[in-house]
Order: C-alpha cells, then structure tokens, then sequence
C-alpha cells in the first residue's frame, strides 16, 4: 500500500486507509458474528463503495471464504445486506458525489458476456425452469462482472491484497473453530477454504519470484520475507484441506509460471535457477513436514491421495457418473440451448455438477459453452500478447481448478474471473 514519509512519520493514502478499515470492520464481522455486526459491516462497505468506487469489490473479497462460517451462525447469507450494499454504492458515488464520471461500458469486453446472459435467460424459460435463488446469484454475478470489465479498474493490487488478507483469516478462524479430525474447514465446507488458499498462493507466488506486472505494493513487494512467510502459511494451510482439486491446479499453476519464467529472456539464468529451486523446495517440504504430522496423529498418509491410481479412481468413479448420467435424461435441443440455469440437480444423480464446465454445457448447452471458450481464448490472446504471465496462470488455475468442482454460480469462480479480468 502506498504511503507517504512526513517528517518521518508514515502516512497512508486513502486507497489504504479505507483498505484498512473494511477489513478491520470485517474481523469484527468474522470473530463476533450477528445481525448487528452484519448491519454494520454492509454500511461500511456501502460508503467504501460511495467514496472509493474503484474498489467496490473489496468488501465482498473479504468475507468470500466465509459464507457458510456466517450462515451458521447468524442464520442467512450475508451476502443478503453487502451485494446490494456494493451495487447501490458504487452507482451512487456518480449521482451523489460525481466521483465514477459515468458509468462507461466497454462494448467490446462485454458483448459475449451480455450475450452469454440472454442465452442463460432463454435457456431458462424455454424449460420452464426459474429458480430464484440461482436467478438472483447469476444476475448478481453478471452485474459485477460487467462493471468490473467496462471500466478502468484503478488500484488494481487492492484487490490482490484483500485475497491474501482474506485467505490468513479465514486460517485463522479454521483453526479457532476447529473441534474434530485432521483436515480443516470453514462453516463445515473444505473445499471454500482451499479455494481462497490456492488463490493467494498463485498471488504471492508472482508477487515473490516476479511482481513486475502485479506490482504489490508492502508489505508484499518491500518485504518479501513477509511474504515468504505468508507463503509458507498458506501452502501449508491448503495442504491441511487435503482438497486434491485445489492442491492439484496450484501445482499445475505454478508449473506453469516456472515454464514461462524460463522463456522470459528478461530474467537472467542465475535468478532463474534460484526461483525455480526456491518454489520446488518449498513446496516439496511443506507437503512431506504436513503429511509425516498427520502420519503420526491419525495414521492416514497424505500423499497417497495424490497417486495416479488414487486420481484415476475418483475421476472415474463417482465424477464420471455425476459429469455424464444426467445428459442421458435430457432432449437434443437441449443439448444446444441448455437444460436450465440450476437444474442439474433435477437429473441423473442428483448430485452438484462438481464442474463448472459440465454446468456450462448442462445449463446453456453447446452454444453457451461455445462463447465461453471464446471468450477464454480473447482473454489467453491478450495475456499472451501483453507477455501478462500472471494472467495466464490466474486464466491457467481457473480453468483446471474448476474442472472438477463447482457449479455456474460458484462465488470462487466468479470471484477468479473478476481477478483475471481486471489483469487483462
């Protein structure tokens, strides 16, 4: 975050300032949930949004791992009070106060999306199937994602920051809550704790070993031992979800950035060599130091669910049954046009789509999933042509990490594609 020196006093901007602030209010939120701190969490991120248009997606970030956490405990969606609390303000701060000079939309970055949209809708009314609840979330989704890809995103590495600052809290409070067995998890959901963790560590990966283009400011780029440290925190935070999907993608992720690393022609060999035997290390200690401990406590061994075999057997299994029996039950045009927004679940086994790509093809048919591989492929060409490395491993960990889990209206894939379209 940038500061200024005065008379040799630190003084913050207000970019962070009020950075601080929304996520001191948000541990309040997370460490006394009720109604109460709810009420004012959500004002708190409306006049974020009012005055600092330019991060109206912090306030949401910082209490993304925690959904199921607070549902739990205060008994709805928080997200109930702070998306509406994020739209109004961030549409008010022009009315009010001139701040936003308009709200420009981007026409070229946002056609496949709005067209993506009318086919989510029709697809839905030709099968007679609304849900509510799925509608609401979708729209939602849409509306942030527009906003965020027609406009000029400034302070961009705010919203890296609230990522990582997300990710060690939500550590935090997995392990102050947690009562029984090895794995830990949030609100009773492994897999949402593992989602932020690989986030963050694709973040500080680039930010440690790269940082040209994500340019964090402290303390991660200053201080990079504060950043190591966090590093090692988180890797070892994901590795306790033993959630296989997410450990998987980050390794392949950062595969990939040691791939194109290599290649850059920018980076001098020496500084190579350091890098890519830094990231192996790390990586192979934390995984070895964690599965040994849970060796010795509960006798299971954590590497054996990464063998090819173990990973053959639940692809095979369970995922193949739940990807493809419910396209047996369902008509040709529907094939084209889609099933439905959430109805994936009223066919075959019952089950969640456990991809969002199978999602994809089941809701809005191949047409739907047409678009998005188009619009993948613009977001892949721009990376590759600004030479943006870390877009391409957000694009890179997006895709493989949502292969084998979620639904169309996962807040974490939503959340990733903001991020990686706010890099384009």
């Amino acid at each position: 975050m940038k500061s200024e020196a005065l008379n040799g006093k630190i003084r913050l901007n207000k970019y962070s300032m009020n950075f601080i602030i929304t996520f001191t209010f948000c541990v309040l939120l997370v460490l006394s949930p009720n109604n109460f701190s709810l009420l004012v969490y959500s004002f708190v991120i409306f006049l974020s949004s009012l005055f600092f248009p330019s991060q109206f997606l912090i306030g949401w970030i910082f209490v993304l791992p925690f959904e199921n956490y607070l549902l739990t405990n205060i008994g709805f969606s928080p997200y109930i009070l702070i998306i509406p609390a994020i739209i109004y303000g961030y549409f008010s701060s022009k009315a009010i106060f001139n701040i936003n000079n308009g709200i420009k939309i981007n026409k070229k970055k946002t056609l496949l999306p709005i067209i993506y949209f009318s086919i989510i809708i029709f697809s839905m009314i030709i099968n007679f199937h609304l849900p509510l609840r799925n509608l609401v979330s979708i729209i939602i989704s849409f509306v942030l994602f527009i906003l965020i890809s027609g406009q000029n995103i400034k302070h961009k590495n705010y919203y890296f920051l609230s990522i990582i600052c997300s990710a060690l809290l939500s550590l935090f409070v997995a392990i102050l809550t947690h009562e029984a067995g090895w794995r830990i998890d949030l609100g009773g959901n492994v897999r949402v704790i593992a989602n932020i963790f690989g986030i963050a560590i694709t973040i500080l990966f680039y930010s440690i070993f790269y940082e040209r283009r994500l340019q964090l400011n402290a303390p991660f780029k200053k201080n990079k031992i504060i950043s190591l440290i966090f590093l090692v925190v988180l890797i070892f935070g994901l590795f306790s979800t033993v959630s296989r999907g997410v450990i998987l993608s980050t390794i392949i992720s950062a595969g990939i950035f040691i791939l194109l690393m290599i290649i850059d022609s920018e980076i001098i060999l020496s500084k190579k060599i350091i890098i890519v035997f830094s990231i192996v290390f790390l990586s192979i200690i934390s995984l070895y130091i964690l599965s040994f401990t849970q060796e010795l406590i509960t006798g299971d061994h954590l590497v054996d669910r990464f063998y090819l075999d173990e990973i053959e057997r639940a692809i095979a299994g369970a995922r193949f049954d739940i990807w493809f029996s419910p396209f047996e039950d369902i008509d040709y045009h529907q094939l084209i046009f889609g099933a439905g927004l959430g109805n994936f679940r009223n066919y075959g086994t019952g089950s969640y789509p456990h991809s969002v790509f199978i999602d994809i093809i089941f809701s809005t048919g191949f047409l739907g999933l047409s678009l998005w591989i188009i619009y993948l492929i613009i977001l892949l060409k721009v990376f590759v042509f600004k030479k943006n490395i870390f877009g391409i491993i957000l694009l890179v960990f997006l895709i493989f990490n949502f292969s084998t889990h979620g639904s169309l209206y996962n807040k974490y894939f939503w959340c990733l594609l903001y991020l990686t379209v706010i890099m384009s």
